[in-house]
This record gives structure tokens, sequence and C-alpha cells, in this order.
């Protein structure tokens, strides 16, 4: 083997050798390193404990967006069903565009749809929390429990009267 070889044999050998970047370092480089690692099917270089906490990071996060959006549609439903006088075309805006949301995350994580009955159940203490501090109605105006079903949830005509 010439020594051109040989200094191109250790080059490509470099080249194949992981960065390994530190998770408390650089999260967001770690985790793109260690999916090119899975990908890679290199395996014996994957940090297992840290990937699997960031995993179950991953799983609470999706969880956290489809409740608070599903606390928005709720908490604008009791605003719009407990202050008649009040209406407004953004609460009508918002509820189409949090729907949509869910919509997304529902069809984007079809397995959320197994936690969904404890998601709504905190998704509408919330809602209620938040329209009883935007409306100042006493705590006994709304009731403690989802008065709303899915579908009504989803579905319930909100319409803004069009201005001719």
């Amino acid at each position: 083997m010439t020594l051109a070889e040989d200094r191109e044999r250790g080059l490509a050998e470099e080249r194949q050798r992981p960065v390994l970047v530190g998770y408390g370092d650089d999260p967001y480089s770690w985790a793109l390193e260690q999916a090119e690692l899975l990908r890679d099917g290199r395996l014996d270089l994957i940090d297992a404990a840290n990937l699997a906490d960031e995993i179950t990071t991953l799983v609470h996060y999706l969880a956290d967006k489809l409740r608070s959006d599903l606390s928005r549609i709720l908490q604008h439903l009791l605003e719009w069903d407990h202050q008649t006088e009040v209406r407004s075309r953004s609460w009508c805006l918002s509820i189409t565009e949090h729907r949509r949301r869910v919509v997304e995350h529902l069809e984007g994580g079809p397995g959320l749809k197994s936690i969904l009955p404890k998601l709504l159940a905190e998704a509408y203490r919330n809602g209620r929390r938040y329209a009883l501090d935007e409306t100042g109605l006493p705590q006994r105006a709304m009731p403690e429990t989802c008065p709303y079903a899915w579908d009504e949830i989803m579905h319930r005509p909100i319409e803004w009267p069009e201005t001719p």
C-alpha cells in the first residue's frame, strides 16, 4: 500500500467515525446525530437512555398541543354560550382554527385518540378556568364537567353573521 493510499484510507475512516455530540452540550445537534446513527443502523453508538427520554418528552409534547387546542375551543364555546350579548367574530375564528388544529393532531398521531377522554377532561378544566377568568362570571355559572359531546365540540355551527 502506498503512502497516498494509506492516507486516503485513514481519511475515509475518519469520515465514518461519528462526532458523538453530548446530549447536554447541544440537544439539537445531538438529536440529529442520534437520528443519523439510527438510520445507519449504528445502534452500538446510540445514547439509548437519553433517546428514550426524548421520545417520551415528544409524546407528552404532542398530547399537550392537542390539550391546548381543545382548551381554547372549549373556552370560546363556554364564552359563546354564557355571554351571548358580547359574542365576537374572534371567538368564531378561534374555534374554527383550533378545530382545524385538533383534526391535524389526530390525523398526524392517531394514537392520541386512545387518551382523548383524559385530554378532553383536562382541556375542559383549563378552558373553563380561562373562560371564567375572561368573563368574570362566578364559578357556578359554568358546569364543572364538560357539557359538550365530541361532535358538538368539533362540529357545532358557530358563525358570525356576515355584514352586507
